[in-house]
């Protein structure tokens, strides 16, 4: 994957990097919008 094919990933898209596995593209999560995580978080200080 090029640094242009990064630049240009779709919104809700993000790369996943682990150990010494290749780079993953998975789906983002933005925790405090998903069901899993929603309660089990602390409140953002800043909002």
């Amino acid at each position: 994957m090029t640094a242009d094919h990064i630049l240009e990933m779709k919104t809700g898209k993000m790369l996943l990097l682990t150990g010494s596995k290749p780079p993953a593209l998975v789906d983002a999560i933005v925790s405090h919008r998903h069901s899993s995580y929603r309660g089990k978080l602390d409140r953002n200080p800043m909002v």
